[in-house]
């Protein structure tokens, strides 16, 4: 006869079984807010939902609050999985990026059908039965500030708080006599315009007052910028694109590698540098 194992060494033994299976289950850093998509549940929009993404690995985080939908929910990208998350488990940053602790109560949900997150493309799932789906966001055309490139997608945030502007060239640029304006043209459908407009967008914040001034203005995408009229009287032919006037006639431009510290490209074509 098989002798029973003792009630407390048992108990050892499936707790240590679950703190194991907790320490397996690794860490997912970096969901930065994205708003390239917004939330649809049950076939309504889910008001004030927020999405995270991170691309290592490819995961999506959607937080909705709602009543179908009240527990976090991660879609991990390339095992096609879909979880629920434990609230608890979240760890927030400054700037809004969110960290998922090892062990973060993961619940198995119903596989998910993904048509291509990269390509803009709908990501649909179920949590508990109910539908869901992330579509692309609408993209901002036309004459926009900063404020509702920040509101429209919330990763510019996450960039402009880590870039620190030279301070030189930023003290040259407020102590200019004659006003200049920077004219952007964008898109909010462009990866690289999601890295470099928040370094200039925290260049216009810390120069408020000063006599340079900014100007945002979103282009469709899949469309000939020339199509567009204030894109073709630019001659606008890529997005990022900086166009700096003084007194309305265009004295240089922000192209390519110029993003990568604005204030400095731009105190050099004011300066005739």
């Amino acid at each position: 006869m098989r002798a029973k194992m003792p009630q407390p060494v048992l108990l050892s033994i499936v707790t240590a079984a679950v703190a194991a299976a907790a320490l397996a289950q690794p860490a997912i850093n970096g969901l930065q807010p994205t708003g390239r998509f917004v939330l649809e549940i049950g076939g309504q929009p889910a008001e004030g939902a927020r999405i995270y993404q991170s691309s290592s690995p490819p995961a999506v985080l959607v937080v909705s609050n709602s009543a179908q939908m009240p527990d976090p929910v991660l879609l991990q990208v390339s095992s096609g999985a879909v979880q629920t998350v434990n609230l608890l488990q979240m760890a927030e940053r400054p700037g809004g990026v969110i960290d998922l602790l090892p062990g973060a109560g993961l619940e198995p949900q119903p596989n998910f059908a993904i048509d291509g997150v990269d390509a803009g493309l709908e990501v649909r799932f179920a949590v508990n039965g109910v539908p869901a789906v992330l579509k692309p966001k609408p993209p901002l055309l036309g004459e926009r500030d900063a404020a509702e490139l920040l509101r429209h997608s919330p990763e510019y945030a996450v960039g402009a708080a880590a870039y620190q502007p030279s301070a030189a060239e930023m003290e040259r640029l407020r102590s200019r006599e004659s006003p200049a304006t920077v004219r952007v043209f964008f898109g909010s459908w462009c990866s690289a315009c999601s890295q470099l407009l928040p370094l200039v967008l925290k260049v216009e914040k810390e120069l408020e007052g000063a006599p340079v001034r900014f100007e945002y203005y979103g282009l469709p995408q899949g469309k000939a910028f020339s199509e567009d009229p204030e894109a073709a009287r630019f001659e606008i032919t890529g997005v990022p694109t900086g166009v700096v006037l003084v007194n309305g006639r265009e004295v240089g431009r922000l192209k390519g590698e110029s993003w990568r510290s604005p204030e400095r490209s731009i105190d050099r074509i004011l300066s005739g540098s």
